[in-house]
């Protein structure tokens, strides 16, 4: 039953990006049979690819299927543009909202450009975060640096474990 839901959630995911065309949104709803974007319920943000959303490229990018890294893939046209992996908040098509830095919005396009097989600008986008991080320390940041570095280096992998890798 988990294969279904992670293969049902993945149809979702690849349906409100338009195949990967569009970056995931921080809130959605389904509803007329699909998943869409909605603004954040407090009112607090419009439609926008923000921290809750960057969360996606870094699991599916570091996943066991190979169409979730595939879908994080094809996320890194849009991140890698005039250095959108970098900003805090951008729209689902990559239009800077908020530029101020973030460790988590690098770490999510290190993983987009590993799942696309660009492994330099991977390298650079975690150097970035690290960098970041120590400048600007918060807990969340620093949580996220903690636990994308596992994920991305494959110490966290669920892979291994089921058997899947």
């Amino acid at each position: 039953h988990w294969q279904q839901a992670s293969e049902s959630a993945l149809t979702l995911l690849e349906q409100v990006t338009s195949g990967g065309q569009k970056l995931p949104p921080d809130w959605a709803q389904i509803s007329g049979g699909g998943l869409n974007p909605i603004p954040s319920p407090s009112g607090g943000a419009p439609v926008q690819y923000g921290l809750d959303a960057a969360r996606l490229p870094i699991w599916l990018g570091t996943g066991c299927s190979d169409r979730a890294r595939g879908l994080a893939g094809k996320w890194w046209q849009l991140l890698s543009r005039d250095d959108t992996a970098s900003y805090l908040a951008v729209s689902l098509t990559g239009q800077p909202i908020n530029e101020s830095g973030h460790p988590l919005p690098l770490l999510a396009g290190a993983a987009a450009a590993a799942a696309a097989g660009d492994r330099s600008a991977s390298e650079s986008l975690r150097v970035r975060a690290n960098d970041l991080a120590g400048a600007h320390p918060t807990y969340y940041g620093s949580a996220w640096l903690a636990l994308g570095g596992a994920l991305l280096d494959g110490y966290l992998s669920p892979c291994h474990d089921a058997g899947l890798s």
